[in-house]
């Protein structure tokens, strides 16, 4: 293995669909509630720095988002 953890940049973008597929799934798998994302969602909290990804080699491996109340 060879993981990175990352602040997101726009070369990240493209694994905006893995992403909210991702957070859906673990949602229906845990019987959670979590609110559905979009990839424009994930992409304004890659935008704003608000988020890190971790790459496998270049593989989406696992995500996180800082969510703040102003």
């Amino acid at each position: 293995m060879n993981i990175s953890i990352i602040i997101t940049q726009e070369e990240h973008y493209k694994y905006s669909q893995e992403i909210c597929d991702t957070i859906e799934l673990s949602a229906l798998l845990r019987g959670t509630g979590i609110a559905k994302r979009t990839p424009d969602y994930i992409q304004k909290k890659m935008e704003h720095k608000d988020a890190v990804i971790a790459l496998d080699n270049g593989k989406f491996a696992g995500f996180y988002y800082i969510e703040s109340k102003q």
